[in-house]
């Protein structure tokens, strides 16, 4: 199934204030420090302006959304830029044994899934998170849809990174990346059912089937 159709069966969620403080925290944070590394092609210098401080702080809202959607333990992780070798290889959250990796999806028909993943086959999740007005983002995802007072977030789907990375392609000429087309993912709901012990959210606070 394509995009749409991941986006009418996924899961959806709003933050709390806490949770809303939290991804600006973490998100101001990785652009401040992302500025000094040198370890991937996304921390070239000439890739980082004033719009990456909106896109980090998407990516810090999908991985708490999506981790509290699923009961997952959200690392929401940041760091001194000298520590980087350190906790750099920690995943996004863990779900009970599986470690995640949350991707935030902001225009493209395709996941990308990073090879340090596929080699630890971490579940790849694919996300879109909506920033509160408040912020007054001018991404094409925020102003193509109504504005909330808080930040939203929907989780959509994704698969096993070392699956996933025999089928997919050459993304943005990183070698150790590729993208997979959304046709090749697997839903949220069921993604889900994979494990036993798990079940879907039925509080209408937690999970809200419309787009967002």
């Amino acid at each position: 199934m394509g995009v749409e159709r991941l986006q009418q069966e996924a899961l959806w969620t709003a933050l709390y204030p806490w949770e809303e403080e939290l991804a600006r925290a973490v998100g101001s944070g990785r652009t401040r420090e992302n500025r000094n590394k040198k370890d991937r092609l996304s921390y070239d210098p000439a890739s980082l302006h004033m719009s990456n401080l909106a896109a980090d702080i998407h990516s810090a809202a999908a991985e708490i959304g999506t981790c509290r959607l699923i009961g997952a333990y959200c690392y929401a992780g940041i760091w001194d830029v000298k520590d980087h070798k350190q906790y750099c290889e920690l995943p996004d959250g863990m779900w009970k044994n599986t470690e995640l990796e949350i991707k935030w999806r902001r225009s493209a028909n395709k996941m990308p899934v990073d090879k340090k993943d596929a080699e630890k086959n971490r579940l790849v999740l694919w996300a879109e998170s909506k920033l509160a007005v408040q912020y007054g983002c001018d991404c094409t995802y925020c102003v193509s849809r109504s504005k909330n007072p808080e930040t939203t977030v929907r989780v959509l789907g994704g698969g096993y990174a070392g699956e996933l990375w025999e089928l997919g392609t050459t993304y943005n000429d990183d070698p150790n990346r590729v993208g997979v087309s959304a046709h090749l993912l697997t839903p949220i709901k069921e993604i889900i059912t994979w494990e036993r012990n798990l079940t879907l959210p039925t509080n209408e606070s937690e999970i809200r089937l419309n787009t967002i």
